[in-house]
C-alpha cells in the first residue's frame, strides 16, 4: 500500500528494435551559447528574456517540477515574445508533460516568428513521431537540416525514425554522419549500434555499443544491448557477463534476467540459471498476474529501452514498481533518477515514502529534509516529515512539519488531522482542538475524514 501522504501524482524474445521515438535530452541554449544552434551563414544575437526567470525555469525542468517549468517558461516567453530559449524550453517542457499539442503550437508559432530554430523543428518532428506520424516528422528534420546539414541531434533523431519503419539504407547515412559531426556523442553511437542491430550486423553493433557504454558504465540498456549483439556474433561468453550486470545494474530488466537465464543454462551453470528464472518469473508476476499490469510493466521497459538516458522514464518505472510492491526494484529506480537529476525532489519523496513503508523513519527523514531543502514549498514532504517524526516519537519536530504542511495545503483535510495528533502527542489540547476546527472549516473532509476528525476530537476531549 502507498503511504497516504505521496502526493506526487504524477514472454520475453529480447529487444531488437525499439517501440518508439522519445524525447530529446533537455539542453537549454544561453545567449552565450545560442550561435551555435544557427545556420553558420546567419551569425546573430540571441535576445533573451530576463535570465533569473529563465534560469530559474530551467532549474525547475531539470529538476523534474515540469509543472513549474511550464508556467516560468510561460511568463518568459510573454516578457520577451522573442526570445528562443524560452520558446524552446517551453517546447521540451510541455512535451515531456505529454501536452503534446501545446508543444505542436509552441513549435509552429516559434517557427512563423524564426524559421531558423533548429530545436524547434526537432522537438515537432519528435512530437509527431511520437503520435505515429512520421511523414510530417521527416518533413520536419528535413527542413532542418536542409538549413544546417551538420545538425548532429537532426541526423541522430531522422536515422532513428528511418531505423523504426525498417527503413535501414535511408537510416545508416544520416546516423552515420552523426557520429563523423560527435564522435563522442553515445546517443549517435547507441542509436547506429541499434541500427546495425536491426539489421543483422551484430558485430558492428558490438563495437558501436561498446563504445557508448564507455560513457556510461551503469547504463543497464548499453549492457543489455551489447549483450545481444555479442551472443549474435557467437561471442556467448562475454555476452553473459553483459547481461548479469544488466540485470545486476537494474533488477527489475525482466528480459536481463532471462536471457542470463538461457546462456546459464546453455553453460552448465545450472545455480545462476535457477536465479535469473526465478527473478523473471516473479516480475512476470506484477500485480498478481494481471496481464494488463504486466502489459504496463513492458511498456515502461520499452520507454527505458528506447531512450535510457532520459531520466523522465526511470522515474515513471520507479512509481509503477513502488506501487505494485516492488520496493528494492523501485529504489533502485529511483536511485537512478537521481543520479540523472540529483536536484529531482520527487524522487527524494518517493524514496522517504517506501523508507517510511519499510518501518526505516531515519532514513526515510533524511530524504523528506532534503526535499523540503530542494523545495520548501512542497507540501507532502512537510507532512511525509512530520509522520517520520512521529514514528521516531519526536512531536515537536512533527507539530512545525505539519504546521508548514497545513499552510501549504489548507484545504487537505489529513494535514489538520496531523496537526492536531501531533499537538495531542504533546499534551497541547487546545491547539489539537484548534487544528480540528480549522481543518473542518478550511477543507471539506469526506465521510471517513469526519469520523476520524470526530474520534480525534473525543480523544482531545478526555483529556482536557
Amino acid at each position: 500500500m502507498a503511504h497516504p501522504f505521496n502526493f506526487v501524482f504524477s514472454s520475453s524474445a529480447g529487444y531488437r528494435v525499439p517501440l518508439f521515438l522519445v524525447l530529446i535530452p533537455l539542453v537549454f541554449f544561453t545567449s552565450s551559447c545560442a550561435q551555435e544552434d544557427l545556420p553558420a551563414a546567419t551569425p546573430r544575437a540571441i535576445p533573451t528574456s530576463s535570465p533569473s526567470l529563465l534560469s530559474k525555469a530551467q532549474r525547475h525542468a531539470l529538476n523534474g517540477d515540469f509543472e513549474t517549468a511550464v508556467e516560468l517558461f510561460r511568463r518568459a516567453s510573454k516578457q520577451d515574445t522573442k526570445d528562443r530559449n524560452a520558446r524552446v524550453g517551453l517546447a521540451q517542457v510541455l512535451l515531456r508533460s505529454g501536452r503534446k499539442e501545446e508543444a505542436i503550437t509552441v513549435c509552429r508559432d516559434g517557427l512563423a516568428q524564426d524559421s531558423t530554430a533548429l530545436p524547434l523543428y526537432n522537438i515537432l518532428a519528435l512530437t509527431y513521431a511520437g503520435e505515429g506520424r512520421y511523414a510530417l516528422a521527416i518533413e520536419a528534420l528535413t527542413t532542418a537540416l536542409r538549413q544546417r546539414p551538420d545538425y548532429a541531434l537532426g541526423h541522430i533523431n531522422l536515422g532513428r525514425i528511418h531505423t523504426k519503419l525498417g527503413q535501414y539504407k535511408q537510416a545508416e547515412p544520416h546516423l552515420q554522419k552523426a557520429v563523423a559531426l560527435e564522435a563522442d556523442n553515445p546517443l549517435a553511437r547507441r542509436r547506429l549500434a541499434e541500427l546495425y542491430l536491426s539489421d543483422a550486423r551484430p558485430k558492428l553493433a558490438a563495437e558501436e555499443f561498446a563504445l557508448a557504454l564507455q560513457f556510461d558504465a551503469e547504463s543497464e540498456t548499453l549492457h543489455f544491448f551489447l549483450g545481444q549483439a555479442l551472443e549474435a556474433s557467437g561471442r556467448s561468453d562475454e555476452a553473459l557477463n553483459h547481461f548479469i550486470q544488466a540485470r545486476e545494474l537494474d533488477p527489475s530488466f525482466a528480459d536481463a534476467h532471462y536471457r542470463t537465464a538461457l546462456l546459464a543454462r546453455r553453460q552448465d551453470n545450472a545455480l545462476l540459471a535457477q536465479e535469473a528464472i526465478a527473478a523473471f518469473r516473479r516480475l512476470q508476476q506484477i500485480g498478481d498476474g494481471d496481464a494488463n499490469v504486466l502489459k504496463q510493466l513492458n511498456q515502461l521497459r520499452a520507454a527505458v529501452i528506447d531512450y535510457p538516458e532520459e531520466a523522465m522514464h526511470h522515474y515513471d518505472l520507479a512509481r509503477f514498481l513502488a506501487a505494485h510492491g516492488f520496493a528494492t526494484e523501485a529504489l533502485n529506480r529511483f536511485a537512478r533518477v537521481l543520479q540523472k537529476r540529483p536536484g529531482d525532489f520527487r524522487a527524494m519523496n518517493n524514496i522517504g515514502n517506501i523508507l517510511l513503508e519499510q518501518k526505516k523513519p531515519e532514513a526515510a527523514l533524511k530524504f523528506y529534509l532534503k526535499v523540503i531543502a530542494q523545495s520548501p514549498s512542497f507540501a507532502p514532504a512537510h507532512m511525509n516529515a512530520g509522520n517520520a517524526s512521529m514514528l521516531l516519537e519526536r512531536p515537536a519536530q512533527a507539530v512545525v512539519h505539519y504546521g508548514k504542511a497545513s499552510e501549504l495545503a489548507p484545504q487537505a483535510p489529513m494535514t489538520w488531522y496531523n496537526l492536531a495528533r501531533g499537538h495531542l502527542a504533546l499534551k497541547n489540547h487546545a491547539a489539537a482542538d484548534s487544528a480540528l476546527t480549522r481543518g473542518r472549516r478550511q477543507s471539506q473532509p469526506n465521510e471517513a475524514m469526519r469520523q476520524a476528525y470526530e474520534k480525534l476530537h473525543q480523544q482531545v476531549i478526555s483529556y482536557q
